[in-house]
């Protein structure tokens, strides 16, 4: 059973990406919206990688000034909107952190 955690806080601002690190399980994903987005220009991701796959909703980096393929690496993949909707059907359920 896989799930798709949805991170919308900052891990700059808030301890909500570790307690999705511990919670995550290898096949999990991890969705960043909203401010959860500046999680990835810091290396607070790179745990994650390769047991966990990190994503990046474009339009939410957008929306915050930032280049969603300048911002993200091997381990965090941008996806947009209609990439977000295919995660949820993908996985078996959906956990929103906050």
């Amino acid at each position: 059973m896989s799930t798709l955690h949805l991170v919308n806080h900052s891990a700059f601002t808030s301890r909500v990406l570790e307690e999705v690190r511990h919670a995550a399980q290898e096949g999990d994903a991890i969705m960043l919206i909203e401010d959860g987005v500046y999680s990835a220009l810091g290396a607070d991701i790179m745990p994650f990688a390769p047991r966990v796959s990190v994503y990046l909703l474009t339009e939410d980096a957008r929306a915050r000034g930032l280049d969603a393929d300048g911002i993200t690496s091997a381990s965090v993949r941008p996806v947009d909107v209609a990439g977000f909707v295919n995660l949820t059907a993908e996985h078996d359920r959906t956990l929103s952190w906050s």
